[in-house]
């Protein structure tokens, strides 16, 4: 059922149509109007944005026109961005409100003036989130990658700078399992952090890098995932660490095992706790026994099931037993100039010559190693020399760089944020606590974050 209000008019000249001093009048007729009067985008906001801080003005943005016309269809998107954002944005927060199609919505997305629509962040934060609402609602939330990424490629001057869009694309992308479809967002590095473009906050960060992994690791991108982890653990925390975080750190060490057969010091800002904290779990004991051959892991994997499965890791935990093996022929390497393969599958800890054939050769194809096979199922190895060209230190450089970058800023955020500061001075007075808990663990987090069908990984 369609909306249409009008707010009683005052009895003083407020009524009619906006002047330049940022007042509208109390109809929808009355924004449409302004809306469609040529003026700068400035001034134009000024009166939108006063508009909607009244009691019911995005109600009223999110109505019809008298006799039940949808605004929409009389607004050009480009050339009335601004007007059309504001009034796009309330339809899809305000409920009952008339449906807006995801046509419409898809239109918008791809047609805006971005120089426009920048002079609103705030409206296209509001946007995306109602985009990812909308398709929620409808379950289907794939509608949403599409306008989501015309949105989060057209709004800010490049893909290099973090927005809000981007967490509610990505977020997309995972629940719908189309993993594929978020790389050309997540391959872009980020190297802009800029407020005043999107209202980023401290959490909003740790969220699209977290979900970011997510994907990464359903395409089995391990080296990419490690660094979006990397940053979440990493994260500027002055007083305890967040469940986020830690949920973050135990896929960050399962993936370091894939990587690299073994864990890794934490980064360098991490906070001291979470380390303390991972002492005590099952992951801890995967990586004391990593790569293993004497069916450690599995015995641990199996005691440990359902902690992983509630964790939404035991396919990760899966893969990082796949990749036991092949670890443990690496070490091999460090020791024999040639073995057989049985006697490689003995020390590894595999009876079926075949299988070890079928994973000597998958490592010497992957370049995981130098060696050869030769028919008498005798592998040799060689000595792999390590080379690092220019353009390989240059690119470790800029990615540091670019961590920094991000990480500086999410400091700064953190120092501003009024929820940051308050559960400081709580904790100062001896209020909180310094331990990591449940409120942390389950609500620091984007939303449902513990509930994404890890089927892809």
């Amino acid at each position: 059922m369609s909306l249409s209000h009008t707010v009683p008019q005052p009895s003083s000249s407020a009524g009619g149509h906006a002047s330049v001093s940022g007042t509208l009048g109390n109809t929808l007729e009355s924004v449409v109007a302004e809306i469609t009067t040529p003026t700068s985008p400035k001034l134009l906001l000024v009166s939108l944005r006063n508009f909607a801080k009244r009691d019911i003005g995005d109600t009223i943005l999110a109505s019809t026109l008298g006799g039940g016309q949808d605004p929409l269809s009389i607004l050009d998107p480009y050339v009335n961005t601004l007007g059309y954002l504001y009034i796009l944005s309330a339809r899809l927060f305000i409920s009952g409100s008339p449906i807006v199609s995801m046509t419409t919505i898809a239109n918008f997305c791809s047609t805006f003036d971005p120089e426009v629509a920048r002079v609103a962040p705030d409206r296209v934060h509001m946007l995306a989130r109602g985009i990812t609402q909308t398709a929620e609602a409808q379950h289907n939330l794939k509608a949403a990658i599409a306008p989501l990424l015309d949105l989060i490629t057209r709004y800010p001057p490049s893909l290099a700078y973090l927005t809000t869009i981007h967490f509610q694309f990505i977020h997309a992308c995972v629940g719908s399992q189309h993993y594929t479809a978020a790389l050309p967002v997540l391959e872009v590095a980020i190297s802009e952090v800029d407020t005043s473009l999107s209202p980023l906050t401290y959490h909003d960060v740790l969220n699209y890098h977290y979900i970011g992994a997510l994907a990464l690791l359903a395409l089995k991108r391990f080296s990419a995932a490690s660094s979006f982890l990397e940053l979440v653990v990493a994260a500027p925390t002055h007083l305890h660490p967040s469940g986020l975080q830690f949920e973050a750190l135990k896929k960050l060490t399962l993936v370091r095992l894939i990587l690299h057969g073994a864990t890794r010091p934490l980064p360098r800002y991490a906070h001291p706790n979470l380390f303390r904290y991972l002492k005590t779990t099952p992951y801890a004991s995967i990586a004391k026994v990593y790569p293993g051959t004497g069916g450690a892991l599995a015995e641990i994997v199996e005691k440990e099931a359902r902690t992983f499965e509630t964790d939404c890791n035991l396919g990760l935990v899966r893969q990082t037993l796949e990749h036991a093996p092949r670890w443990a022929i690496r070490k091999l390497t460090a020791t024999y100039v040639t073995l057989s393969l049985a006697e490689i599958g003995k020390a590894i800890g595999i009876s079926d010559v075949e299988a070890v054939r079928v994973i000597v050769l998958s490592m010497i194809e992957r370049e995981e190693m130098k060696a050869t096979l030769d028919a008498a199922g005798t592998v040799t190895f060689y000595e792999d020399e390590i080379r690092y060209t220019g353009a390989d230190v240059d690119k470790l450089l800029k990615e540091a760089q670019m961590q920094g970058l991000v990480l500086g800023e999410v400091d700064r955020e953190m120092g501003r944020s009024k929820e940051f500061l308050a559960k400081a001075v709580k904790d100062r007075d001896g209020v909180g606590s310094a331990m990591l808990v449940d409120e942390d663990i389950y609500g620091g987090g984007p939303p449902g974050y513990r509930d994404w069908d890890e089927g892809g990984f």
